[in-house]
């Protein structure tokens, strides 16, 4: 086989490989729970997501962001939160980001409450031709939560997407996958794997569609199979 055939069939496989590899690493990740996580009792949801964005400076924007969780299983809206992202760019491969949260949610009993998440994040991006490689690494702690002492959580989700066709076509796949350690368990009990599309509209919006799997052993629902929407809008 030439070098010439070789390196096309390498970058037919490219994308199915990358999906694999994260496939892989989240069953891994999965895998870490104490207790069998099989799809039995899931909880499907739908995740409908606006993030409105201001740029401020070259390095600084502003995401003001809106989400609604709706399920089939508990009382609706499942969860919404309200909040913003303050996104530093300190340098070319990473951004440093303080956010803030408002949220309610609805739980297995039947009951309500509210609690506020302050986050601090950095995230390392890495471009390599339709690649683009993030590690993104999360400290929030909840506090006010309903019925709950505070408490605080690391997440790392690291991300790959990949952009499809010709640049004007502006599309891209993605997929990600994130873990969670609560400072109230032992090791990582959530994970999060997710595959989907984003396609950029114009210059000012994008529209994302993807699917999502969530794994917990702690939690009520434990698995949550979720069909996630996302429109961003670029306001300046």
């Amino acid at each position: 086989m030439s070098w010439r055939s070789l390196k096309g069939t390498l970058l037919r496989w490219q994308i199915p490989i990358c999906f694999l590899l994260v496939g892989v690493a989240a069953n891994g990740c999965a895998a870490q729970a104490p207790h069998p996580l099989p799809l039995q009792g899931a909880d499907f949801q739908s995740w409908d997501e606006l993030d409105a964005s201001i740029r401020l400076t070259e390095s600084v924007d502003v995401t003001l962001a809106a989400q609604g969780r709706f399920s089939s299983e508990l009382s609706n809206p499942a969860k919404y939160k309200l909040g913003s992202d303050w996104n530093f760019r300190i340098a070319k491969f990473l951004v440093v980001t303080a956010s803030y949260y408002y949220f309610a949610f609805h739980t297995a009993t039947g009951a309500s409450g509210h609690g506020q998440v302050p986050i601090m994040a950095v995230t390392a991006v890495f471009e390599r031709g339709r690649f683009t490689f993030s590690d993104r690494n999360r400290f929030l702690g909840e506090v006010g939560v309903t019925g709950t002492a505070p408490f605080w959580v690391y997440r790392n989700r690291p991300r790959i997407d990949y952009r499809v066709g010709p640049s004007k076509w502006k599309t891209s796949v993605f997929t990600w996958d994130e873990v969670f350690h609560y400072s109230t368990r032992d090791g990582v009990t959530r994970n999060r794997f997710a595959v989907g599309g984003r396609k950029l509209l114009n210059d000012r919006v994008a529209a994302s569609l993807y699917y999502q799997r969530q794994d917990d052993s702690h939690s009520t629902p434990a698995h949550i199979i979720t069909l996630g929407t996302l429109l961003e809008l670029r306001l300046r």
